[in-house]
C-alpha cells in the first residue's frame, strides 16, 4: 500500500512514545530478528545493545525526513550502499519488517492501534523499497 501523508502524520506523531523506549525496544528488535531468521545473525556485531541503538536511531532520521522524498532518498540509498557492503539482499528486509512490527508491539502494547501499525509497516516498505533500488541490492 503506498505510503500516504496521514502515514507520514501518524509515523511522526508515534516517534516520541518509540523513543522513550528506545533502549529495551532496540534490543527486542533483534532478538525477535533472530527468532524469526537465525541465519541473520552472523551478519551482526556481538554488541547488540549498540547495534539496537543504531538501527533505531537511523530508523528515526529517515522516518523524520518522510515528509522529503529528495532528503529521504538520499539517506536511504547512502543507508543501502553501507548495508550492501555487509551482504545484505533484498530478501534480508521482510524478516526486518516482520521483527519491527512485533517490536513495535511489544513496545506500544495496546498503544499500538491497526492505524499506527499499517502507517508504519507502510513507511518501512517506502523506506526498504528507496533502499533496495537506491543501492541496486540483490
Amino acid at each position: 500500500m503506498p505510503l500516504t501523508q496521514d502515514d507520514i502524520r501518524i509515523v511522526q506523531e508515534s516517534l516520541p512514545a518509540i523513543r522513550n523506549h528506545l533502549k529495551p525496544a532496540s534490543l527486542n528488535f533483534y532478538e525477535n530478528l533472530f527468532k524469526i531468521a537465525p541465519e541473520l545473525r552472523p551478519m551482526f556485531r556481538e554488541d547488540l545493545a549498540g547495534q539496537g541503538m543504531k538501527f533505531f536511531s537511523t530508523l528515526n532520521a529517515i522516518f523524520d525526513m518522510l515528509s522529503d522524498p529528495d532528503a529521504s532518498q538520499a539517506e536511504a540509498t547512502e543507508l543501502a550502499e553501507a548495508h550492501s557492503s555487509l551482504g545484505v539482499k533484498a530478501a534480508h528486509f521482510a524478516p526486518m519488517r516482520k521483527a519491527l512490527d512485533i517490536t513495535l508491539a511489544e513496545t506500544l502494547g495496546p498503544d499500538f492501534t491497526p492505524e499506527i501499525r499499517r502507517a508504519w509497516l507502510n513507511a518501512y516498505d517506502e523506506i526498504s523499497a528507496k533502499m533496495i533500488a537506491g543501492a541496486h541490492l540483490p
